[in-house]
């Protein structure tokens, strides 16, 4: 569940479902920190591969991997992290069929 509406959505976001969302990732998923280090990297990772704007947020995901020693990155978005691909593997999320 989203806090952004999706396409042609009616009806407001379910805040409740949200937040219990959310908490239950933090019981069930260890829950890597955005620490000083992090920042360190992410500065490397903006310098590295010129990133701008919204691009940011996929080097902040990157930069939090490599300091946590995580190498492998599940995602719908796999093109935005292709520039990555030295540095993490990108696995695309498939919907179930």
């Amino acid at each position: 569940m989203t806090t952004r509406p999706a396409p042609g959505q009616s009806t407001p976001s379910d805040f409740n479902a949200i937040l219990e969302n959310a908490a239950s990732f933090r019981r069930n998923f260890q829950v890597s920190e955005d620490t000083h280090l992090v920042s360190q990297q992410l500065g490397e990772l903006i310098r590295q591969f010129s990133v701008q704007g919204r691009q940011v947020h996929d080097a902040n995901i990157v930069a939090t991997m490599q300091i946590y020693g995580l190498k492998d990155l599940l995602t719908h978005n796999t093109r935005d992290f292709a520039r990555y691909s030295t540095l993490i593997t990108v696995h695309p999320l498939v919907p179930a069929s």
